[in-house]
């Protein structure tokens, strides 16, 4: 069945030579031999491009410069998947700098974007695990890699039994997430000779890639995939690197040279497949969820007229209040916080409150909750 897809992104491919801009690009070749693709830049959707639109079926990649109102949009009336590419769901975007990749509750942005689209498309496994395990979600899917195009696939192999000649290379870059100046202070205090490899057309890089026996490289930040790290082993370079590379989780991943070379290609078809089956509305394989035990909150109100709003706004927003219930027990409170408080019992069905007809202690009402 033939669908209008519209994909959103920050950049394309004619913009940006990015990782992300090239597996965008390949994936939007792909779907265009079965359904219509219409690009446009995610500074550019309004809320009435959503409303003339929402018929169709939307694919967001990176969104950074999505308004948040129209993201609200895009919730309310749209049939929408993200494809995310890095960690748009943390303030900093790098949940690399916190223990075991778990980002403060403090530093999660868009919950409710990623909680309301028919699927959360990670690139690897190790991506999905960290993507899961800050979010709480049921709807996060891992493709289990990128997609190249056969041109480029052609490329690499083209370039497999190139002449090695550099014995250490480093990408010269100024995104400071690759890495780049620990990279040089790594094969400078190891006495180490490189040569940088500069950024070039898709052919051109490829052909300098292939010359280099091992590729210097520490991201600063969990890379979702790492395509040249792919690239890289294809061609028969040795990488040494930390263990921020999502493809590194993936199986395939000890291959290298053309049984590498060939496994991406068959994974090309087994990724847009999966794209496929989540575009017509068929099965989706989502992780399974994160099982936590479930947890009781319990709060006991008395003149709490001036506090009850903020402290329901709060405990709201936290990232696992959905597999939380919170009781709330009113000590015949003089004050109106009943009001307030069946507001968001009509908003969230895991609030219990109950009211009752005599002033009880802390303590009575604790046992209250236990005993229940």
């Amino acid at each position: 069945m033939n669908k209008h897809i519209i994909f959103i992104s920050d950049f394309f491919i004619d913009e940006v030579a990015g990782g992300a801009e090239f597996c965008n690009d390949a994936l939007i070749n792909l779907l265009k031999k079965n359904h219509k693709v219409t690009k446009i830049k995610s500074n550019q959707v309004t809320i009435d491009f959503v409303e003339d639109n929402k018929e169709y079926f939307f694919i967001v990649a990176n969104f950074f410069q999505l308004p948040l109102i129209t993201m609200d949009s895009l919730i309310s009336k749209c049939q929408y998947v993200i494809l995310e590419h890095d960690h748009k769901y943390a303030k900093t975007n790098n949940p690399s700098k916190f223990a075991n990749f778990v980002i403060p509750e403090d530093h999660i942005i868009n919950k409710n974007f990623f909680s309301n689209a028919l699927a959360v498309l990670c690139q690897s496994q190790m991506h999905a695990e960290v993507v899961q395990k800050n979010l709480f979600l049921n709807n996060i899917c891992c493709l289990g890699g990128n997609i190249w195009t056969e041109q480029q696939l052609e490329i690499l192999e083209s370039n497999m039994r190139a002449q090695k000649t550099i014995d250490h290379g480093i990408m010269h870059t100024h995104n400071r997430n690759k890495g780049m100046p620990v990279a040089i202070e790594y094969c400078e205090k190891n006495n180490l000779e490189y040569e940088f490899l500069y950024n070039k057309p898709y052919g051109e890089f490829i052909k300098d890639l292939a010359k280099i026996k091992k590729l210097v490289f520490f991201p600063q930040w969990l890379e979702s995939y790492c395509r040249v790290a792919i690239e890289a082993k294809i061609l028969g370079c040795k990488l040494i690197t930390n263990g921020l590379l999502g493809a590194a989780s993936e199986p395939y991943f000890s291959q290298s040279g053309k049984i590498l070379l060939e496994t991406i290609r068959k994974n090309n078809e087994n990724i847009y497949n999966k794209w496929l089956g989540i575009i017509e509305n068929k099965n989706i394989e989502y992780l399974p969820p994160i099982n936590i035990p479930k947890i009781t909150i319990s709060c006991s109100v008395y003149d709490g007229d001036k506090y009850i709003k903020n402290f329901l706004e709060d405990i709201t927003r936290q990232t696992i209040f959905d597999r939380c219930e919170l009781v709330i027990i009113n000590a015949n409170s003089p004050g109106n916080e009943g009001e307030i408080i069946k507001e968001y019992c009509q908003k969230f069905d895991n609030i219990i409150y109950k009211r009752l007809d005599y002033r009880a202690t802390t303590t009575e009402v604790i046992n209250m909750v236990i005993d229940d």
